[in-house]
């Protein structure tokens, strides 16, 4: 599995969350005095939880993401772990979560499913846990099925490079929302990054079994990892909330062709004729489009997605960080 390197930004002093989190501009000086507040009522009360964390506190005023929250920890090298929590907390010695790790990594599987399968924690600790160290919630989903409409877009927006890489698995998306599926927390950290490459949509985590990962991935991509689709009749409104940026037309050409084919299905249920001849031009049209936006308005990022304009459907262009641009095919 894929790791990336906590990294400490040199020359800064230690500081705390709320500093951290306003340097990095997600809270501002009253988002902390709320969160003071809450933990003044909670050492006062001995009904509230006094022990949950600055972070936790602002997932829960819904003032920051979970994402947001690993990530920052994460850049100013502030996370405590659920190893260091066991071993604190003097659930399990360090020598035993050592042994566990090498175990995990020998055959390939993840640390929560080796302490699992060890009887070193239950599935209720498990869940408990990663919910009070991140504020994602730990599923089995063990009637969970794919809707394979969806399939070809979540596909898209995680690729089988990436879902590999970090055995993260997306499961569903609706309303802008897309669930993914991660079997450790390394995993946010990509999350993360791919929240900013799709900025219209929001990100949400789920902890999933690594057995549940491995069925769910051959699901969705294939042996071939090609995404695994089933023909079922479009719906409009899924067909012109479909988005895809754009940085490189000449090498993305699989993020144009599903477009396109959108494209062609809004024609369809518009009363037009379905034309596979019509995939070259649309190929160049859009090349040329984004040739265009990129020189005028220096950008690389352009989203595109579709609107149905009377009885034709038609491109939307909306470089990073402008308003949309019609492009009329």
């Amino acid at each position: 599995m894929k790791s990336l390197p906590q990294t400490k930004p040199e020359g800064l002093p230690a500081l705390r969350t709320g500093e951290i989190l306003v340097r990095e501009g997600l809270i501002n000086q009253e988002d902390i005095d709320r969160v003071l507040a809450v933990q003044k009522r909670g050492e006062e009360s001995p009904l509230l939880d006094s022990s949950r964390r600055f972070g936790m506190i602002l997932c829960d005023l819904n003032l920051i993401t979970p994402l947001d929250n690993y990530w920052v920890l994460h850049k100013y090298n502030k996370l405590v772990t659920i190893e260091q929590t066991l071993v604190r907390d003097e659930k399990l010695p360090s020598n035993a979560l050592a042994q566990a790790s090498l175990k995990a990594k020998a055959s390939g599987t993840s640390l929560f499913a080796t302490l699992l399968s060890q009887g070193m924690i239950t599935v209720v600790e498990l869940q408990k846990l990663v919910y009070d160290h991140y504020r994602i919630p730990y599923r089995t989903l063990q009637e969970f099925r794919f809707n394979h409409a969806m399939a070809e877009d979540l596909s898209t927006i995680v690729e089988k490079r990436l879902a590999l890489g970090y055995r993260m698995i997306p499961l569903v998306l609706r309303e802008k929302v897309i669930l993914v599926g991660i079997v450790e927390p390394d995993a946010l950290l990509p999350l993360k990054k791919l929240s900013t490459r799709f900025p219209h949509l929001r990100f949400k985590a789920v902890f999933i079994p690594f057995s549940g990962f491995k069925n769910l991935f051959n699901q969705l991509y294939g042996e071939s990892g090609e995404p695994v689709v089933q023909e079922q009749s479009p719906d409009l409104s899924l067909l012109l909330n479909f988005q895809v940026t754009i940085t490189d037309p000449e090498i993305e050409s699989n993020k144009i062709q599903s477009l396109y084919k959108r494209y062609e299905m809004v024609r369809t249920l518009a009363g037009g004729n379905h034309s596979i001849a019509r995939s070259r031009a649309f190929h160049e049209f859009i090349k040329g489009e984004h040739g265009k936006l990129r020189d005028k308005y220096r950008v690389t990022g352009i989203t595109y997605s579709l609107r149905k304009q009377g009885q034709e459907p038609i491109v939307v262009a909306v470089p990073k960080g402008l308003k949309q641009v019609t492009c009329q095919e």
